[in-house]
């Protein structure tokens, strides 16, 4: 049996863990009322992603920045892609050229981000190729993709 006291602090706490659930799925819905076609778990990942950011960078976690005169251990331009529709690209033929690449994953909150992507890559098509490459990191979000 739970003493008076107890229970009543078992109450209190309960109803603050209630408030607060329910505050943050305010804040989900708040975060992503622009977002549309997205799943919940997308709208709370979309949600959730910056504070994570911000509290891995608050502790060091994946802040080691890159630097000094180290050498990639092979030239960008050795390396080949598999294009969507089963051609080979050869990083060679973008000598000269501004590249960004682009790590994708098509099932999470930010999808919407695709749009943006094709309106630079369109904007800039003569100064700029970008190319985006599933990434399967996620869920197995890219499972089908994957296996061609």
């Amino acid at each position: 049996m739970i003493p008076q006291g107890e229970n009543e602090k078992l109450k209190r706490f309960i109803i603050v863990l209630l408030v607060l659930i329910a505050a943050f799925a305010v804040y989900v819905e708040i975060v992503n009322r622009n977002s549309i076609n997205m799943t919940y778990r997308q709208k709370l990942l979309k949600a959730v992603y910056p504070a994570l950011m911000w509290f891995t960078k608050l502790t060091g976690k994946n802040t080691k920045e890159l630097g000094g005169n180290k050498q990639p251990p092979v030239s960008f331009y050795s390396l080949k892609g598999l294009l969507n529709n089963g051609d080979t690209l050869d990083f060679a033929d973008l000598k000269g050229k501004k590249v960004m690449l682009v790590n994708t994953a098509s099932d999470c909150g930010y999808t919407n981000q695709y749009t943006d992507l094709q309106k630079l890559a369109d904007d800039y098509k003569d100064k700029l190729i970008v190319l985006g490459f599933p990434a399967n990191d996620f869920k197995e979000q890219e499972k089908e993709l994957m296996k061609r």
